[in-house]
């Protein structure tokens, strides 16, 4: 029985390690693999000699071998480096945002995951008067924006909230420099004066239904656009007009 070892490279011959091949009835040879074409395998023994032979010819170890290195790795997905600013909590398995240094400044990007586990809510008064942030970016794991955690980010004038979120707590952008906010489809539910004291507030685009709220815009006065097929929506919402998206100017 012929047997081979086989080193796999495309389109082309390389040295390999030697390594002990066994064939399904037991036959060992010491040899380098050349090649694994379809199910054809070449390997090339230590003395120089070249053996071909089908894939299932060789035993069972052997053959899952050759597939696994055969096989197409899964790209490896690499992790955002957590921003030295920011504070966070591991329980359960998932990520809290619990902080952040209030001399943080200019744009800062949550990761969506922080030592393998899945950043799933912005914590209470996490990014309280951090006032030189500018630019704050959410991922799309972050289900929940807790009570004031942008209180007072005076130096923030946009943000975009992903469509996994579906709460936001109370006060949460209060006292913002926000002049514009787009609101991802799944928020159902908006804590009273969310966006009260936003003086600079323009404009408040909302991407799917009308969300469960008190009145969230004291003292600030945007215009809110809305999507024609989602529901829920009047003429007015949180005492501020309402128009279609597509009326934006």
């Amino acid at each position: 029985m012929r047997i081979l070892i086989l080193f796999f490279v495309l389109g082309s011959v390389c040295h390999a390690e030697l390594r002990t091949w066994t064939s399904i009835v037991g036959t060992k040879v010491e040899a380098e693999l050349v090649s694994l074409t379809g199910n054809q395998v070449t390997l090339k023994t230590k003395a120089g000699k070249t053996i071909k032979l089908p894939l299932n010819k060789l035993s069972k170890a052997d053959q899952e071998f050759l597939t696994a290195k055969s096989s197409p790795k899964e790209p490896t997905k690499e992790e955002t480096p957590v921003n030295p600013n920011l504070k966070y909590e591991v329980k359960d398995s998932v990520v809290t945002i619990t902080g952040c240094d209030k001399k943080a400044s200019g744009e800062l990007t949550i990761p969506a995951t922080i030592e393998g586990n899945p950043v799933t809510s912005i914590g209470k008064e996490a990014f309280r008067k951090c006032m030189e942030l500018t630019s704050i970016t959410i991922p799309d794991s972050v289900t929940s924006i807790g009570k004031r955690s942008f209180f007072f980010c005076t130096s923030l004038t946009s943000i975009t909230i992903p469509d996994s979120v579906t709460s936001i707590g109370e006060d949460a952008f209060s006292s913002c420099s926000l002049t514009s906010i787009t609101i991802g489809n799944g928020v159902t539910s908006i804590g009273i004066n969310a966006f009260s004291s936003c003086t600079s507030l323009k404009s408040v685009t909302f991407l799917g239904d009308a969300p469960k709220s008190g009145y969230i815009f004291f003292n600030s006065f945007p215009t809110i656009y809305r999507k024609p097929e989602a529901k829920g929506w009047g003429d007015t919402f949180g005492k501020r007009p309402v128009k279609l998206i597509s009326e934006k100017s």
